[in-house]
């Protein structure tokens, strides 16, 4: 990646599942950062029947909504847990009730609790290389 660039604002965390996309929030979310994220989530889904979401929020600085809200947008396909840990109350209640991401059981846990998201979808994050 050249220097100048921006870090994307969704990155993936690792984890001990194979059947679980976990992903980070840094920054502000674009367009680009979106459809990045629903092609991470696409990926996991393609080599599972079902599949669990995680997301952190570490560092929310915004939304692009409209590219969310967009009516060509292709959500992922539902999961079975959704759990999304940090982040402004607002963006944690409109992601769980009103976001794309689609599931059968979902949580919202605040910061300081993100050791119980983590236990309540059943993965651990493997340590950075």
């Amino acid at each position: 990646m050249n220097p100048i660039e921006a870090m994307p604002a969704i990155r993936r965390i690792e984890t001990d599942r194979k059947d679980i996309c976990a992903l980070e929030i840094v920054g502000h979310v674009s367009e680009g950062d979106i459809e990045n994220a629903y092609g991470l989530i696409d990926a996991v889904a393609m080599m599972h029947d079902t599949i669990d979401i995680f997301i952190r929020v570490t560092d929310y600085e915004g939304i692009d909504w409209s590219a969310i809200m967009k009516e060509d947008a292709e959500a992922p396909k539902p999961a079975r847990k959704f759990a999304f840990v940090g982040g402004p109350g607002l963006i944690r209640t409109a992601m769980t009730t009103f976001g794309p991401f689609k599931a059968e059981e979902r949580r919202n846990f605040d910061n300081d609790h993100e050791a119980e998201a983590w236990e309540w979808i059943g993965a651990k994050p493997l340590p950075l290389e």
